[in-house]
């Protein structure tokens, strides 16, 4: 039961990393989006 748990665990902490960096992305994309616009 402690192993299921551990691997539990890791697929959280690789889900929250995978969010993270989608997250990480779309805050580079929209800083983008932002900077376009001001330049017109």
């Amino acid at each position: 039961i402690i192993r299921l748990l551990e691997k539990k665990q890791e697929d959280v902490l690789q889900d929250l990393l995978n969010l993270k960096n989608e997250t990480t992305k779309t805050i580079e994309n929209l800083d983008q989006q932002v900077q376009e616009k001001q330049k017109n």
